[in-house]
C-alpha cells in the first residue's frame, strides 16, 4: 500500500530488540532507516518521533553516551507531553533517570523516576512500571537507602505480578515467569 508507518513501527522494534541483544550497532542500522521513513510522511510523525527519540536514547545510553541520550528522551518527552501519552511521558523520564544515574547524579535520577511513576498513577501500565521501580531500587541502594530500595523492589514484584496475571495463556505465563529477570524478583 505504499504507506510507511508500518515500516517505521518495525525499524524502531527491530531497534529495540537489537538493544536488547546488546547489540547497538545493529539497532543503529535500524534507527537510521526509521528516521528516513519518518522524514517522508509528516501525517503519522508525530506518535512513532515519540518512540524513535526513545529508542535512540536507549542506543546512547548503551553506547555509554549519557548526555546524547538525555537530549533524546527530552525530545521524546516534550512531545508525549504535547500529545498528552502518558505511557512515553513514563518511559522519556525513567530515560532521562537513567542517563541522570550514568553520569552519577543519583538524587536527580530519583526525581526522574518518580516523576515517571507520577504519570502512571491513575492510567497504570505495568509493562513500563516495573522497568521504573527497578531502576529506582537500584538507585535507593546506591543512595544507602535500604528502605527506599526494598519499597521500590516490593513494587517491581507487585508490577511483575500483575503482568504474569494478565497473560491468559498458562504456556506463555509460565515463560514469563520463568524469564531471569522475573525469577530475581522472586515472582511465581
Amino acid at each position: 500500500m505504499n504507506f510507511p508507518e508500518g515500516d517505521v513501527n518495525s525499524q524502531i522494534n527491530l531497534a529495540l530488540n537489537y538493544l536488547c541483544l546488546n547489540e547497538p550497532n545493529g539497532a543503529r542500522e535500524h534507527l537510521a532507516a526509521a528516521e528516513t521513513l519518518l522524514a517522508q510522511d509528516g501525517w503519522f510523525r508525530w506518535v512513532y518521533t515519540i518512540r524513535f527519540r526513545a529508542a535512540y536514547a536507549e542506543y546512547w545510553l548503551m553506547k555509554g553516551d549519557p548526555a546524547e541520550a538525555a537530549r533524546y528522551a527530552t525530545a521524546s518527552l516534550k512531545l508525549a507531553g504535547v500529545t498528552r501519552r502518558r505511557k512515553y511521558l513514563a518511559w522519556a523520564s525513567k530515560l532521562l533517570g537513567d542517563a541522570a544515574a550514568m553520569e552519577d547524579r543519583p538524587r536527580e535520577a530519583v526525581a526522574h523516576y518518580q516523576a515517571g511513576l507520577s504519570e502512571l498513577e491513575r492510567h497504570p501500565c505495568p509493562s513500563v512500571q516495573w522497568k521504573i521501580l527497578a531502576a529506582l531500587a537500584a538507585v535507593h541502594i546506591k543512595l544507602h537507602q535500604p528502605r527506599e530500595a526494598e519499597e521500590s523492589r516490593a513494587a517491581t514484584r507487585r508490577a511483575l505480578r500483575e503482568l504474569a496475571g494478565s497473560i491468559r495463556e498458562a504456556p506463555l505465563q509460565s515463560r514469563f515467569t520463568g524469564s531471569r529477570v522475573v525469577r530475581e524478583y522472586g515472582v511465581t
